[in-house]
């Protein structure tokens, strides 16, 4: 594990890296803004209108139970399940990252699932343990970085085509399958699938961040991304 950056008041060091200015941002959830309650009923999107409600259980909220001693929101893999329908929807091409725990592992569970003609299934157990993938109806791209346990940044890129990838902690990158041609998202769900009812997923998660509409996030703002995360939650993040 990394050591985060941070400066405590009035001693020498160097401060944490900020979060980029990223201009195809639609949806972010963070687990130290916009909470309500504990077991968790409601947390608001801080970026858009992707404000999620429980749909089946609620969640919990530990307050420094996240990386880095940060907050994070715990999916029992029983009943708990976070959704929202009819929100502006964003289009493809989609960017994804989750800073999230796998807890335990049972395949077809799901971190994310989005939908609106097709379903969009982000950190979806796959194959065998500790195995996650990202697909559409169509097909997806598997990587086994996620130790079951432990924090990682989970970030995924749907472009439409075989430079789809997938990849855990800014590491190798899962490709070669074009996840096939992707729909307007209006619908957004924490660990379950896209009815919002069931295969409800056993996940931690401290920040989720959606962008859409553009282009992948490279460069400065990629690499000021990962500076942020490895920062803020002490991620061994290449």
């Amino acid at each position: 594990m990394t050591t985060p950056r941070r400066m405590m008041m009035g001693a020498a060091g160097v401060l944490p890296t900020e979060f980029p200015t990223l201009t195809d941002i639609k949806w972010r959830h963070r687990a130290d803004t916009g909470i309500t309650g504990d077991p968790v009923t409601a947390w608001a999107d801080m970026v858009g209108d992707a404000d999620l409600t429980n749909t089946a259980g609620n969640p919990d909220f530990q307050a420094t139970g996240g990386p880095n001693g940060e907050p994070a929101v715990v999916f029992d893999g029983i009943a708990a399940i976070m959704a929202v329908d009819g929100v502006t929807p964003i289009a493809a091409p989609y960017h994804f990252f989750y800073v999230a725990k796998q807890i335990t592992w049972t395949s077809g569970e799901l971190l994310a699932s989005l939908k609106a003609a097709s379903a969009t299934h982000f950190g979806r157990a796959t194959g065998s343990s500790p195995s996650v993938n990202m697909r559409n109806v169509i097909s997806g791209n598997d990587n086994s970085g996620m130790v079951l346990g432990e924090w990682h940044l989970l970030e995924g890129w749907y472009g439409s085509e075989i430079t789809d990838y997938l990849r855990v902690d800014n590491g190798a990158k899962s490709t070669g399958t074009d996840t096939g041609s992707q729909t307007n998202l209006t619908r957004l769900v924490f660990c379950g699938d896209d009815n919002m009812v069931s295969l409800p997923a056993n996940w931690a998660i401290a920040e989720a961040v959606h962008c859409a509409g553009g282009s992948e996030v490279t460069g400065a703002d990629h690499a000021q991304l990962m500076g942020y995360f490895r920062d803020r939650y002490a991620i061994d993040i290449a």
